[in-house]
């Protein structure tokens, strides 16, 4: 598999659960995308969101209310960050993908994507 850093510093994105509930309080970093002829593998590193100084922040709460038990109910991640949006133009017809989230260890989950406008989102299929 090619590994391309797409982004190293912090880029929005925001993150929906299956009970309807949102954040887009989170930061991804050092986000890269891992590429082979049929599947695609989106990494985003949220730990840098618990290392916040201010423990009360809604970047710490939601980053550990996401460590908990709530990445198991991630219904879709939407990412409208320009440069990783264009890193990923090629990688949207790939058959299989999967996104990797980084916090407190990794957090795999099968997704199909959708482009729409700015947007890309991830709709999660299954958890890894």
């Amino acid at each position: 598999m090619l590994r391309k850093t797409l982004k190293s510093g912090p880029a929005s994105f925001s993150l929906t659960f299956i009970n309807g509930d949102f954040t887009n309080n989170l930061w991804a970093y050092n986000t890269s995308i891992h590429e082979s002829e049929e599947s695609t593998e989106l990494y985003i590193d949220l730990n840098p969101n618990l290392k916040v100084q201010d423990k009360l922040s809604n970047t710490y709460t939601d980053a550990r209310y996401l460590s908990g038990r709530a990445v198991n109910d991630v219904k879709f991640v939407q990412i409208g960050d320009a440069t990783i949006l264009q890193g990923l133009q090629q990688s949207t017809n790939r058959s299989e993908w999967t996104l990797t989230i980084e916090l407190e260890g990794p957090h795999s989950l099968q997704v199909r994507p959708e482009l729409q406008g700015h947007t890309l989102t991830l709709f999660v299929v299954a958890q890894n």
